[in-house]
């Protein structure tokens, strides 16, 4: 988590205000200069940045006010600062979408302007967002443009903080870890030159973190120390907590029990004083950690479990950690029945870190793209070369023809009657160079014939990989925009014990047969104007109201919904008739805002995300086979067309308790053509 707070940490440019960073300093001059110019637009991002570790509402607030003055006197710098501004408190506050929203109206701006620095800087937030959801692919790829900008500039600020971000990102692939540690030794480097307190603190953290993980302590403790050092002189209220905290693991693990539960509690403390939650996740299950090792069970099972609470209100990832330790926990207090629990519960998380399978399928995937890009090029070209070398041809022949033309015409001026049967001659020469001129041109005309059909091949494929409208934008800009819905419904179907059913069926018989099922699941939420996301597996996904928005998304998602399961019954009435098992399906939806664009460079795929994805997931596995399960956010957008039946507050993983309601079937009198 820390890795991830740092590749933002230079997310604000700082005005030169010398003297003036006081926030009550800066609200008088605000009130004093009443001048709508850039100055004023300055000032209000500079209490922004001021509110950025105090008060959220505040940072926003005067980060929203600069950006209407800012386009209210078309101050471009200022409305780039402002959006970067705006999608930083909007990131600390977990709302990723708002913060890429913003983030990408800044590089647009930026790059509009020149500001070779502020796009580097707009790479590296936006790579951020990518970082934080699990891509690491897209992740690096714009860390990299972040370091090539920032190279290009010389900000050695911007340098550090690319080069600190490729090694977080790095670090948090397994298969890529041992290429973390010299990136952050080399924004350590950039660091201490600049004389960065807050960039030195949290890069040294890190650093002590891979020095941790391979358990040289003695290392690692200089590092943190360095980071406490460097972090204590400021207000530096977001990192110091991770700081303490593993400076307190490391005691742990060398078995100074005092020290290490001194510093975590201290830690703890922190983060709880200026409301850090993903922190205090952090921090309460490292010192619950400390607490079991010193067999002070009761203490560790509090600490758990409030650690627990937390980290599932905010879907912290440190709750694989957490259920780890109330299993060891459970067991050495003999209540084997918790215990066991704990350990279902656990056996449940699927781990999103890439294995080195992944990270071969991906490079497998990008390397298949390329070759068919490569050849689709060199098909092109081929044809371009080949149209180029008949219209060569064809010139090279009116050429002949022009010149002949004129040296008999010019001949028959004077021999007009001695060389009757020589000019008879030419012109039938001409005759039949202007055939073979005519037969070159529906040539060329098939050609051209040829080339319209391929071309219109391609539209197709890419039309099935891609929404129409988004291979609109990649064919015209070379980029599609991320984009922000406010209201899409997203379904998810899986079938149940679907690994059984893969042990009964050969490979081939296996896909076919699922292929079979996705064909048909295709055909009826094309009807029902849906668009499919992607399958996964034995699990299907697709949503309504995008990429073009729409206000009957969720009627069409549960229509569509009834119409697969109706299609399972009656595949399954098909497969008793033949004696094979049964395959049974459950159905989720939720209704929310998401983010959707194209994830990837080389091999494009259009994805969406936000908490409504997970919500419509956990949907689908708290339901029942041949039932369609919804929130009681899509319920509220249907529930005068189908008739619903409400199942009461039930626990879905990592959510709490969420409303649900099974679907019956649709209101005859709503019924829609």
């Amino acid at each position: 988590m820390l890795r991830w707070y740092f590749l933002l940490l230079f997310a604000l440019l700082i005005f030169p205000l010398k003297g003036r960073d006081n926030p009550d300093s800066l609200k008088n001059l605000l009130e004093n200069h009443t001048t709508e110019d850039a100055y004023r637009v300055d000032l209000l991002l500079e209490l922004n940045k001021n509110y950025l570790n105090a008060s959220l509402g505040d940072c926003q607030q005067y980060g929203l006010a600069a950006r209407d003055l800012a386009e209210k006197i078309n101050y471009q710098k200022g409305r780039a600062l402002a959006f970067k501004s705006i999608g930083l408190c909007y990131h600390r506050q977990g709302d990723f979408p708002e913060a890429l929203t913003n983030w990408n109206q800044s590089l647009r701006i930026f790059e509009t302007i020149g500001d070779v620095e502020g796009q580097s800087n707009m790479f590296n937030n936006i790579g951020a967002v990518y970082h934080n959801v699990g891509d690491l692919v897209k992740a690096l790829d714009y860390y990299f443009k972040s370091l090539k900008t920032a190279e290009e500039s010389g900000n050695k600020l911007r340098i550090a903080t690319a080069l600190s971000n490729i090694g977080a990102a790095y670090f948090d692939n397994p298969v890529t870890m041992d290429k973390a540690l010299p990136y952050y030794l080399e924004a350590l480097q950039f660091s201490e030159q600049d004389g960065d307190q807050e960039a030195i603190g949290t890069i040294s953290v890190n650093i002590g973190e891979i020095y941790f993980n391979l358990n040289q302590l003695d290392e690692a403790l200089t590092y943190f120390e360095k980071s406490r050092a460097a972090l204590a002189g400021g207000n530096f209220y977001f990192s110091l907590p991770y700081t303490l905290s593993f400076l307190g693991k490391v005691h742990a693990k060398k078995e100074d029990f005092p020290k290490a539960i001194e510093f975590q509690t201290r830690a703890f403390q922190m983060a709880s004083l200026h409301n850090y939650e993903f922190e205090k996740v952090f921090t309460l299950a490292n010192l619950a950690d400390t607490y079991l090792d010193t067999k002070d069970y009761k203490k560790a099972l509090k600490t758990y479990l409030e650690a627990k609470q937390i980290a599932e209100a905010v879907s912290s990832k440190e709750i694989k950690h957490i259920l780890e330790g109330l299993v060891s926990t459970y067991s050495a207090l003999g209540d084997f029945k918790n215990a066991f629990q704990f350990q279902a519960a656990l056996a449940e998380i699927k781990d999103n870190l890439y294995t080195e399978d992944n990270a071969k399928t991906i490079q497998r995937f990008q390397m298949e793209f390329e070759t068919e890009k490569k050849q689709a090029q060199i098909i092109l070209l081929t044809i371009d070369r080949e149209l180029q070398a008949v219209s060569l041809e064809q010139q090279r022949y009116k050429i002949y023809g022009l010149t002949a033309g004129t040296f008999f015409l010019f001949a028959a001026m004077f021999f007009l009657l001695k060389n009757i049967r020589l000019k008879t001659r030419a012109n039938t020469e001409l005759s039949l160079r202007n055939k073979e001129i005519s037969s070159q041109k529906e040539e060329i005309s098939a050609q051209r014939d040829d080339i319209e059909r391929q071309k219109g091949e391609i539209e197709s494929l890419i039309l099935n990989i891609l929404p129409e409208e988004v291979a609109h934008e990649l064919r015209k800009t070379g980029l599609a925009t991320p984009r922000y819905y406010e209201n899409v419904s997203v379904l998810f179907t899986d079938f149940r014990e679907f690994t059984s059913i893969a042990e009964g069926l050969s490979a081939q018989d296996l896909v076919a047969e699922l292929n079979e099922c996705f064909v048909a699941f295709d055909d009826i939420i094309e009807r029902h104007g849906l668009e499919k996301i992607k399958t996964i597996g034995d699990a299907y996904m697709c949503a309504g109201g995008i990429p073009t928005p729409s206000s009957d998304h969720a009627y069409n998602a549960v229509s569509a919904a009834l119409a697969i399961q109706e299609y399972i019954e009656e595949n399954n009435r098909k497969r008793l008739e033949r004696g094979s098992q049964l395959w049974e399906l459950r159905i989720g939806i939720h209704s929310g805002p998401v983010v959707a664009g194209v994830v990837g460079r080389k091999k494009f795929a259009y994805d969406i995300w936000g908490n409504t994805v997970n919500i419509a997931n956990r949907l689908e596995s708290s339901g029942e086979v041949g039932r369609v399960n919804i929130s009681s956010a899509t319920y509220n957008l249907i529930k005068g067309s189908f008739k619903c039946e409400f199942r009461g507050k039930i626990l879905a993983k990592n959510m709490g308790q969420v409303d649900m309601y099974f679907v019956d079937k649709e209101l005859a009198e709503v019924r829609r053509a």
